[in-house]
């Protein structure tokens, strides 16, 4: 117990520095790039460290989905990046997510879920230290996900990232557990471990007991980079049998097909074990977020005869169905594009996406009084009394009683 409690400061102290270029002072000088949290785990006996990512603007008044990231501070500082990246502008690949990192304390245990009896090529300290995965994926459940839950603005939407070893044990999680994730992802995971035993549950799995639809990407690195496939089975050296068995899974996998469950996968011939796992990250994110593109061109903003609200509304009713929760544009920037095209007197155009507004917020009092603005510019004095009143039925703005008494006098 104390050995683990001195380990486990070690780790929070390296954590510490490893942040610190991020966050040492909160300053209009830094670049603040997540935190450092603790949780005390009764399950694991431990307290455990957290390596903690909100979205840029992050706000109560949404929610996020959250991305779990086994071998957290190996992988934390890639994955937020390419989360923040993906997912700032208008146009974005996928939503903003909250990242949570989980350093290791102990990798071998808690990365393998049952202990090999032998193996040639592993350490016996490490066969013996195995076979703690189960107790680690309870602490994820039963404590982990509900400390950050109430912490922070979660969305119902879970993805599970490992990498290695914890690919491996992603891939565990899923059959075993399925139903704690949306979406797993795993990069070069230890496909071979305990003579290749998760390819056989994996055609033991039957995913028709599964209620929600399940995504998986493997990301695939070359063992010596510029190897294709077949280079890597026929090479001599003993760990081309842990490629061979993660190729076979990947080929069973690709030609299986499975009731709510979606695979995909990508080979990189030029990257390596270690470097494979950013690429192949941003290629997970496209694709478990393949519906959350938007499809809207330059024309369409343009072209005054398109009905842009329409097309929004489409485009997040795609999201919401992908997400499996409601997802809705804000309230502020529809309005702010109904003024804009307003503004350019394209009225047919702006109205759509007033009304799209008062669709979508109706029990706001921004909404109506919003398109009340609309029709007094185009002089339609009865429907600007009436959306006015509306407004102020809902909360009483003396701004919008003023318009109302001077559309009123008109």
């Amino acid at each position: 117990m104390l050995k683990n409690t001195i380990m486990n400061k070690i780790i929070l102290a390296f954590l510490l520095i490893t942040l610190t270029v991020f966050a040492h002072a909160q300053n209009a000088n830094d670049i603040v790039f997540g935190k450092i949290d603790t949780i005390e785990s009764k399950i694991l006996n431990e307290e455990r460290p957290l390596m903690i990512y909100l979205p840029n603007g992050y706000s109560t008044d949404k929610s996020y989905p959250v991305i779990y990231l086994l071998d957290g501070a190996a992988n934390y500082h890639n994955t937020s990046t390419i989360m923040a990246h993906l997912s700032w502008t208008y146009d974005k690949i996928c939503p903003e997510m909250i990242v949570v990192g989980i350093p290791n304390t102990n990798r071998n245990k808690d990365l393998t879920p049952y202990k090999p009896s032998f193996d040639p090529y592993m350490p016996q300290y490490m066969i013996e230290e195995s076979g703690g995965g189960e107790a680690f994926i309870s602490f994820i459940e039963k404590e982990l996900m509900p400390y950050i839950e109430s912490k922070y603005a979660t969305a119902p939407y879970r993805v599970l990232f490992g990498h290695s070893l914890g690919g491996f044990m992603v891939l565990h999680t899923l059959l075993h557990h399925t139903e704690l994730f949306d979406a797993y992802i795993a990069t070069d995971p230890t496909a071979d471990w305990v003579d290749g035993r998760i390819m056989q549950e994996f055609k033991d799995f039957n995913s028709n007991k599964m209620d929600d639809k399940v995504d998986l990407f493997i990301g695939m690195g070359s063992m010596n980079i510029g190897q294709d496939k077949n280079e890597i089975i026929a090479d001599p050296y003993h760990e081309s049998k842990s490629y061979e068995s993660l190729f076979e899974l990947d080929d069973f996998l690709t030609n299986t097909q499975q009731h709510n469950f979606r695979y995909g996968s990508k080979f990189y011939k030029n990257e390596n074990h270690f470097s494979v796992r950013l690429i192949a990250t941003y290629d997970a994110m496209r694709f478990l977020f393949d519906f959350y593109r938007v499809d809207i061109t330059s024309s369409d903003w343009e072209n005054p005869e398109v009905n842009l609200a329409d097309k929004i509304r489409k485009l997040y009713e795609r999201r919401t169905k992908g997400l499996g929760y409601e997802v809705k544009p804000e309230e502020n920037y529809i309005k702010g594009l109904a003024e804009y095209y307003l503004s350019l007197e394209q009225h047919p155009k702006a109205l759509q996406l007033f009304a799209l507004n008062i669709d979508l917020y109706p029990e706001s009092a921004h909404v109506y009084d919003a398109i009340g603005d609309y029709y007094t510019t185009t002089n339609e004095i009865a429907k600007a009394i009436e959306n006015y009143r509306k407004s102020l039925s809902i909360t009483e703005n003396d701004s919008v009683r003023d318009k109302l008494k001077k559309v009123q006098d008109k």
